[in-house]
């Protein structure tokens, strides 16, 4: 799993943007929910079989859950994960 955590780190960073994230795991199956921070930016990687239903529902384009790190659970918001995303790198 850290292998495959860092070959898409790195392909973040080419890319880097959250906006793009999805498509970049799209190809990668991720079990569970990572909250990665690179400098500064942090990027947050939504289990791909309940994400995409999720995205035919509501159409691409919101961010949903959060990573709670005392728990290790997520918990969906329907809002701005603020834990994961900072304000400054926002582009909603």
């Amino acid at each position: 799993m850290e292998d495959l955590q860092q070959r898409i780190v790195k392909k973040i960073e080419e890319i880097n943007g959250p906006w793009i994230l999805q498509h970049v795991i799209g190809s990668v199956k991720i079990r569970t929910q990572m909250c990665i921070n690179m400098g500064r930016q942090t990027y947050l990687f939504l289990p791909l079989e309940r994400e995409r239903d999720r995205e035919r529902e509501r159409g691409v384009g919101e961010r949903e859950g959060v990573l709670d790190s005392s728990l290790g659970s997520s918990s969906h918001l329907g809002r701005q994960p603020s834990q994961c995303f900072k304000k400054d790198n926002d582009v909603a």
